[in-house]
């Protein structure tokens, strides 16, 4: 009985860790952008050009949510699915898209941050891209703010007669060569990755219980035999 016991504790403590969930951490958040377009804004279009925002970690993190300040065009005919790509760095440009997060925007509606949570984006410690891609008939604009409150920004434009789905028919462009000195307003929220979990505490109560019924199996034993 005894043993028994001891491998329920082991069992609960061990073999179905349960594990303290991780503190939220804020990655990035340069704060909202203007409430309005202004003429340095980037223009998001499905059949135009697309924006990206980089950014660096210096510790492995999990991201859970990616948004942008995004201004809709106020024609509803313009609403449409926005793909949120994490992209690696190339050069101070963004490369090759590591996750994808989809959400969608209305052609009329309010300023405000559109993205996607719920998110696992496991992202080692390095500099990323993170793209606002407008798909079928969305457009919108992304108003650009004070470079010192963001990191670099980039665009890339549809090539002429090519194809739309195709990749290498967007070549990114730094954001400098139309806006200097402007970046684009995001925040990525996310938990850290490092280190090893926490156990919660009903694990270590149970284990202790464990053993606590062990000691006083052979407590009893001792007593009984004197």
């Amino acid at each position: 009985m005894a043993r028994f016991i001891l491998l329920l504790a082991f069992i609960g403590a061990v073999g179905f860790p349960a594990t303290a969930s991780a503190d939220p951490i804020t990655i990035v958040d340069t704060g909202p952008g203007p409430a309005f377009a202004s003429d340095a804004s980037w223009l998001v279009d499905y059949n135009t050009a697309w924006a990206a925002a980089q950014f660096s970690t210096t510790s492995p993190v999990r991201i859970t949510n990616v948004q942008g300040w995004i201004v809709p065009r106020g024609v509803d005919f313009l609403s449409g699915p926005l793909r949120i790509n994490l992209m690696s760095n190339a050069s101070d440009l963004p490369g090759a898209p590591l996750f994808s997060a989809f959400t969608n925007v209305p052609g009329i509606g309010q300023s405000t941050w559109y993205g996607q949570s719920g998110l696992s984006w496991h992202v080692a410690p390095g500099t990323y891209w993170l793209s606002f891609e407008a798909l079928t008939r969305a457009s919108f604009m992304m108003p650009g703010i004070p470079a010192e409150r963001s990191g670099r920004a980039a665009f890339a434009v549809l090539q002429s007669e090519c194809n739309f789905n195709d990749r290498a028919c967007w070549p990114w462009q730094p954001g400098e060569a139309q806006f200097p000195g402007t970046g684009l307003a995001v925040q990525i929220f996310g938990e850290s990755a490092s280190g090893s979990p926490t156990p919660e505490p009903g694990s270590l109560l149970l284990l202790g219980g464990g053993m606590l019924g062990l000691m006083a199996r052979r407590f009893t034993k001792r007593v009984w035999r004197a």
